[in-house]
């Protein structure tokens, strides 16, 4: 009669192989140590993880926790992958870094920036003035400046244009040539020594007389009174004229006579005369 074979599992606990006898039911069957299939069955399931292969879930999921809580980066994901590739990986500046403004390799907070700000460009003094300071025009290199406003192109054009206040090159070249106030006499014997120099009586004894507008031009028209006298004088009161106006030998062209052109246009022409320029002639 042939032997019968035996099925064997591995027992990890004495690291051997036992024999199972096939019955009907596990718990019938017992191991060396005296367990039975069963036993055996419920050990292997109930055992911790990893045991020939299997997990139990909450085995897994402490697993999954614990890859989920990774921070070394496990599967060396790059910056390029997640669309940061142009991103330096600096860190933030202390307040320190921020206010020296020595570093070229860290990121800047809006914290940051505003402590650079107050170190590096506050001002600490205006014109050698602290605190409140007000400044005014002599602060500033403008003492000689006057607050006005600057005129318009249509004043200064204006005011370009304004011939009363302005004076030509030929009016400047005649003020050039007067004399100035120092050269001008101020006392009778400078007066005295100028070979140009004439007193009142000397004019008087040249005949040109005391000239003043206000005697010869009361009403001040700019003409002499006794000229406009002479502008009216009446025929008889005109002197040394002749008695009378004998004419001088002369002529005069037709138009110089009044009527005269109508007079011959109305005369008959001069003979021959013809039949024609007889008719109807009385």
């Amino acid at each position: 009669m042939a032997k019968n074979v035996l099925m064997k599992y591995y027992n990890p606990a004495t690291q051997t192989y036992q024999e199972v006898h096939p019955l009907t039911k596990t718990t019938n069957v017992y191991n060396n140590e005296g367990k039975t299939v069963q036993e055996l069955i419920d050990e292997h399931k109930a055992a911790a993880a990893p045991h020939s292969g299997h997990e139990t879930p909450t085995g897994a999921q402490a697993k999954v926790d614990a890859h989920a809580n990774r921070t070394d980066n496990p599967h060396s994901v790059t910056k390029s992958q997640v669309g940061l590739g142009n991103v330096e990986n600096y860190g933030i500046a202390t307040q320190a870094e921020a206010e020296a403004g020595s570093v070229n390799n860290k990121y800047m907070t809006p914290l940051r920036t505003k402590q650079a700000i107050d170190v590096l460009q506050a001002v600490k003094s205006v014109a050698g003035k602290t605190g409140n300071v007000t400044l005014t025009k002599n602060d500033v290199g403008l003492s000689n400046v006057d607050n006005v406003k600057q005129a318009s192109k249509t004043e200064f054009v204006s005011h370009n244009n304004d011939t009363t206040r302005h004076i030509t090159s030929a009016e400047r070249t005649a003020w050039n040539n007067k004399a100035e106030v120092s050269q001008i006499p101020t006392k009778i014997s400078q007066l005295e020594n100028d070979r140009e120099y004439v007193t009142q009586e000397e004019l008087g004894d040249a005949g040109y007389g005391d000239m003043l507008k206000s005697v010869y031009d009361t009403d001040n028209d700019g003409k002499v009174d006794m000229a406009e006298a002479a502008d009216s004088v009446p025929w008889t009161g005109v002197t040394g004229k002749p008695s009378t106006f004998p004419p001088s030998s002369h002529t005069h062209i037709i138009s110089n006579i009044t009527g005269l052109q109508v007079a011959l246009d109305g005369k008959m022409s001069v003979g021959p005369l013809t039949w024609n320029d007889l008719k109807g002639v009385i």
